[in-house]
């Protein structure tokens, strides 16, 4: 095998014509495209006395002498003699480590790019720093949403503008610290939202964590597009590099788990990464691939908790509430489920099933019982449930289904919905309310929504969030002056006040001290199948039929009677 100057010098070595043996050439290819080359090589055509054939073609990575890898592609036939026996092979080879490497929108390396970087850095290290960098990665928080309103064109000269702003940042901390260039930032986009910088060796933990807060804060001033202002955050994960990481497939994927556990979290925030995380990220994954066999397979189920009249523990209704009883986990929390179903898009089947039992089985207590004319079955609507255009006809067509009377149903609503398009949330609230079913806010208290939006809107029930609850103390504080305010304005406008995680007699006593009529939370009863909640009725039933005598001495314990059922509590708790 011959090699040309130009090949010398393509990798970096003084120029000149040498022969190799042909196994020397495939020691110096990248081990990952070895089999790859040997196939081309191999399976490649014949061209016999200069007749047209398609030769050989390849792409694969090239040592170059300075240790590093480069993308090269190769093209060339096999020469045959005569009598058809190959007798050379004849081509040339380009280097194409920028167009492999590079992503076209920005210029920014690719992820391929990011990935060989990091490689030289694990491989190579330091002499007394091995393996040594960290890795930042985040994701522009509002790239979906503005996806869906921008056009092409406009994405990328925001994401180039963008780009351009953090990259003066980058600039102004190498800078700072007097960086060599082969030590300089890696810059690079990961995806089409995600962006990642890899800080070598000389980058410690404070310059690290200091350069992503600075990122956050350089990306928050607005951006011209168009006539218009942009305004754009980053969620950040931050992976420290050190001697456990073999490859850089391991250090971008902890990277990335950081960033996404922290845009879950919040927009616009910053984790560290730590193996926890990994082992969070892998049972989120086993939830996103088992969550589709769920609803076929029957393994969702709806529990329901009472909502009581607290005096007297008399229920005025229950709340639907999902469950997921995996068969190999066990049972699953809806903080951990409830969120892969909104991302994916199942939550809008799943909520139309959890609608619909909840609905049949409020139809059936309510001919089995002499249920109180308020008696209310209530279920949550998921954000992305309120976004379709024809919710309220898919409530209808469940209610005729189930034959469930409109006012005996209540859709819980979470305050964010508010902050939303506001015309669109005003009309869908108005044509479920044209239904006649109940409206209730859910998590009261703990939004940023207008107070003006209990005027705009017609909610029916506002439900103290459990958080307040369960500040509630012997000595009065901050927290009773929420509730009672809360009550009052209830009052003034009408509406039906619920406080929800009463866990304890005291927080029962102090609620009924502030005008709270009605609640909910493990006092009373936890969540329960609906079998157990059809005993909660059978007792209510029998309470409620028993001789006066009886029906008093039944009463007295109050709400305690109906949570002794399931959940025995210490004789004092009656107190």
């Amino acid at each position: 095998m011959y090699c040309s100057p130009g090949l010398h010098r393509l990798l970096g070595y003084e120029p000149c014509e040498k022969p190799y043996d042909p196994e020397t050439w495939f020691e110096r290819v990248h081990p990952d495209d070895v089999e790859k080359l040997r196939s081309a090589v191999e399976g490649s055509g014949h061209c016999r006395h200069g007749e047209s054939e398609e030769g050989i073609s390849a792409e694969f990575r090239l040592l170059h002498a300075d240790e590093t890898f480069h993308w090269i592609s190769m093209h060339g036939i096999i020469v045959s003699n005569a009598s058809g026996q190959p007798v050379r092979r004849v081509g040339s080879i380009t280097d194409i480590t920028t167009r492999m490497t590079t992503d076209q929108t920005t210029g920014l390396l690719n992820r391929l790019g990011l990935e060989e970087a990091i490689d030289v850095c694990l491989k190579h290290g330091t002499c007394n720093r091995p393996r040594h960098g960290h890795l930042i990665s985040f994701q522009f928080d509002q790239l979906s949403e503005l996806s869906l309103v921008l056009s092409s064109a406009l994405m990328d000269g925001l994401i180039r503008q963008a780009v351009r702003r953090l990259q003066t940042v980058l600039c102004e901390m190498t800078a700072q610290l007097q960086s060599p260039m082969e030590q300089a930032p890696k810059f690079a986009r990961l995806g089409a939202k995600e962006f990642g910088i890899f800080l070598g060796p000389r980058f410690d933990d404070d310059a690290a964590h200091q350069l992503a807060r600075d990122l956050m804060m350089a990306i928050q001033n607005p951006f011209p597009l168009s006539a218009r202002s942009v305004h754009l955050s980053i969620s950040v994960g931050v992976c420290h590099v050190d001697e456990t990481y073999s490859h850089a497939n391991e250090v971008i994927r902890d990277a990335g788990v950081a960033m996404r556990t922290a845009a879950r979290q919040a927009p616009d925030r910053l984790l560290l990464f730590d193996a926890s995380m990994r082992v969070a990220r892998e049972k989120r994954n086993r939830i996103e691939a088992d969550i589709h066999n769920a609803l076929p397979e029957q393994q969702f189920e709806v529990y329901y908790q009472p909502v009581v009249e607290i005096e007297s523990g008399i229920i005025h209704g229950f709340e639907a509430l999902l469950r997921w009883k995996h068969p190999e986990l066990g049972m699953i929390p809806p903080c951990d489920f409830i969120p892969v179903a909104e991302e994916n898009g199942m939550i809008l089947e799943i909520g139309a099933w959890v609608l619909r039992q909840a609905c049949r089985q409020g139809r059936k207590w309510l001919d089995r019982y002499q249920l109180p004319g308020r008696f209310e079955i209530s279920v949550n609507l998921s954000i992305r449930q309120c976004r379709q255009p024809d919710l309220a006809e898919r409530v209808q067509r469940i209610l005729l289904e189930t034959g469930l009377p409109a006012a005996n149903l209540s859709l819980e609503l979470t305050e964010s919905l508010l902050s939303e398009n506001l015309d669109a949330t005003r009309r869908l609230l108005r044509n479920l309310k044209a239904l006649g079913l109940g409206l209730k806010l859910d998590d009261f208290g703990t939004g940023f929504s207008s107070l003006q939006y209990l005027c705009d809107f017609p909610f029916d029930c506002l439900k103290i969030d459990r958080s307040f609850i369960a500040r509630l103390q012997s000595a009065r504080n901050e927290a009773d002056e929420v509730i009672l305010s809360i009550v009052d304005m209830g009052s003034r406008l009408n509406l039906d006040i619920v406080a929800e995680g009463i866990e304890t007699p005291a927080h029962s006593r102090r609620l009924q001290e502030l005008g709270c009529k009605n609640g909910q939370g493990y006092l009373f009863s936890r969540p329960v199948e609906a079998s157990a909640a059809e005993a909660l009725l059978q007792a209510q039933a029998f309470s409620v039929d028993a001789p006066a005598g009886e029906k008093g001495r039944e009463m007295t314990s109050g709400s305690h009677h109906f949570h002794s059922m399931l959940h025995p509590v210490p004789r004092t708790a009656g107190a």
